[in-house]
């Protein structure tokens, strides 16, 4: 604990210095750093249960039920972040899941993209959406015990949780978002590209609105500003998302734009 302290108080100070995040619940409600721990824990609680995420259940006979654990992170901005995650590695084909296929923008297009926003001009918005899998609807019958610190989730008494929505660390998870991100983009006007289907196009009379995603991360490129923050807008109706402005950071990716000259640059 005392060296805990001394790297809470060093990267308060020191913002190179990294702090490494907890390896469990019981472990980072220990930590001097733990009011921020617990937060982050209430902030994806909260998350799950606004989504109706699961309901507290008795295991039937002949189920099982995966593990779970909650994955700690310091965010680059300082942002102490918690996320819980299924043991979908003790998930079995054919039972727990079906397909799992989910497409992502590649590299390749992101570095195109931003490229075609040099050259003309475009405006460029970056946005990420907020637990974006639970946005998703599970299909197949699914169980968790809750992870070591959080058994009163499942009411005790050896109580489980019935996922209805697709968790993280869920094999489908990834397929079951994409499935109701591809829904909602089409039913208001969007068209898949035919090269990169994590790229969506919206044609409208005077112009042409272009949208990249990577899971829960977004990329908007418009031809004026008022275009960009609109299409932002939509999203925002059909999702919850954290606005993020004109990109800097994407997918590890460092833009820096000088508009005088026209120039985009990435490392």
């Amino acid at each position: 604990v005392d060296i805990q302290r001394l790297e809470v108080a060093a990267a308060a100070t020191s913002p190179c210095l990294v702090v490494q995040p907890p390896s469990s619940v019981p472990e980072a409600l220990e930590r001097p750093d733990a009011a921020k721990w617990q937060q982050a824990i209430d902030d994806e609680l909260q998350s799950c249960r606004s989504f109706d995420t699961w309901e507290a259940v008795q295991l039937p006979d002949g189920k099982h039920a995966l593990p779970s654990r909650m994955l700690f992170d310091i965010k680059r901005d300082g942002r102490y972040k918690a996320r819980l995650v299924a043991g979908g590695h003790r998930q079995r084909p054919g039972v727990d899941f079906g397909e799992t296929f989910a497409p992502v923008c590649s590299y390749r297009s992101v570095r195109i993209m931003l490229a075609i926003a040099a050259h003309e001009g475009l405006e460029l918005r970056q946005f990420d959406i907020r637990t974006a899998f639970l946005n998703g609807w599970l299909e197949e019958e699914v169980y968790m015990r809750p992870p070591q610190g959080l058994e009163w989730l499942a009411r005790g008494n050896g109580g489980v949780l019935k996922l209805k929505r697709p968790l993280y660390g869920l094999r489908q998870a990834p397929r079951a978002w994409n499935k109701r991100l591809e829904a909602e983009l089409s039913s208001r006007g969007f068209q898949q590209s035919d090269a990169d289907p994590a790229l969506w196009i919206l044609r409208r009379i005077s112009s042409t609105v272009l949208a990249m995603f990577y899971v829960d991360d977004g990329l908007v490129a418009a031809r004026t500003g008022r275009e960009a923050d609109a299409l932002v807008e939509l999203v925002s109706t059909m999702f919850e998302i954290r606005v993020l402005g004109e990109p800097k950071d994407f997918l590890g990716i460092e833009i820096n734009r000088d508009r005088a000259a026209g120039i985009i640059t990435i490392t």
